[in-house]
């Protein structure tokens, strides 16, 4: 761990607002913006995260309304502001809020993150970092001195956030799975509760390299989709990147859509390289064939039970997807990205070459 690292560890350790966020980072944040809303002048506060929505005098400000983050508008205009320190957003959800909560020509929809996104936002939505609030607090001058010491204190908060996020490794190989078992530098970012920030940044960062090479590619241009996690909404022929977080881990998916909600494709959680299906209901028979004739999935794999796959369940205890991995041949610990994309470029070509005659043997040849 770098000597800078631990400086901004051990700064956010003593820092009391930082201290007091730790139950709940995206409401704290959502809460200070909502304080700031009642004691600064209002057209600044909008200024934070807009420079096109207009204040008028009727506007009031909510927080944590139909699932939004911080609402500030008057009936006929509203921003929508959907906040977003550690936890994972997808595309999927950002369209859910355009679609439910978009009612006039004047509305206005703000993602805000602690760092830059790769990935490209559903039409309507307009992205910010903190960065930008940092900039904009440093012009704040309330006559009342407390008020300016909260600003100050929330400004030097941001700051040692963005240089967390400025000191954190960045490279392009695939470490930070087997990070929260031993690594040094992932138990220090614990003792801040920062370690699950870095893991999901990481994984959102090799997905979207990997989306990027896909989407360069001549053979899946306009074909490639981020953050959709629902893939029974997938286009037939499109490939789905997405990832999430679960039970301390990244799980990484690169799925093409063979039509009616079936999709086969890669997963990578941990050491695992999985082949994976998802086929819903259906799942265990569309599995089944494919196994029988010896494509997708292989006869000689086993694993405990003397399972031939493995799967997830859905809420009605159904499987939906299952999946099958080498265990004689994990994923090395600091693969190079360029290596991974090589395989699942492989596989997922293999699938398109292939898609007609695996949709007609699985039943989905519409």
């Amino acid at each position: 761990m770098n000597d800078m690292l631990a400086k901004v560890i051990s700064d956010l350790k003593v820092d009391p607002l930082f201290n007091i966020s730790l139950s709940s980072k995206e409401l704290f944040h959502s809460n200070f913006w909502k304080w700031m809303w009642e004691v600064l002048d209002k057209k600044m506060v909008i200024s934070l995260f807009s420079d096109t929505f207009v204040y008028e005098e009727d506007m009031i400000c909510e927080r944590e309304k139909s699932h939004i983050d911080l609402m500030i508008g008057n009936g006929k205009r509203t921003l929508y502001i959907e906040n977003k320190v550690k936890n994972v957003f997808h595309n999927t959800q950002l369209e859910e809020y355009i679609a439910k909560h978009k009612k006039h020509e004047g509305d206005e929809f703000v993602l805000v993150t602690m760092y830059p996104v790769s990935e490209k936002l559903p039409e309507g939505w307009k992205h910010i970092t903190y960065e930008r609030i940092l900039e904009k607090l440093k012009t704040v001058k309330h006559k009342y001195s407390s008020v300016n010491t909260y600003i100050e204190g929330y400004s030097l908060l941001i700051r040692k956030l963005l240089m967390l996020y400025k000191v954190l490794p960045q490279h392009k190989y695939y470490d930070f799975y087997r990070c929260a078992e031993n690594d040094e530098f992932i138990s220090a970012l614990k003792t801040i509760k920062m370690h699950d920030f870095y893991i999901k940044y990481r994984a959102g960062n090799m997905v979207g390299y990997i989306f990027d090479k896909l989407e360069a590619d001549e053979r899946f241009k306009g074909r490639v989709v981020f953050g959709l996690n629902e893939y029974e909404k997938a286009v037939k022929g499109s490939i789905v990147t997405n990832w999430s977080f679960n039970r301390g881990k990244p799980t990484m998916d690169f799925i093409y859509c063979l039509g009616d909600a079936v999709g086969i494709g890669i997963q990578i959680e941990a050491e695992q390289y999985r082949k994976f299906l998802w086929a819903g209901k259906n799942c265990q028979q569309t599995a089944k064939k494919l196994l029988d004739e010896d494509i997708w999935f292989d006869k000689k794999f086993t694993y405990k039970g003397n399972k031939t796959l493995l799967g997830y369940k859905g809420k009605n205890g159904l499987l939906t997807s299952q999946y099958q991995y080498d265990k004689g041949k994990p994923i090395a610990y600091w693969e190079q990205y360029i290596a991974l994309y090589n395989r699942i470029f492989s596989e997922l070509t293999y699938i398109d070459a292939n898609s007609k005659k695996i949709s007609k043997l699985v039943g989905y040849n519409r």
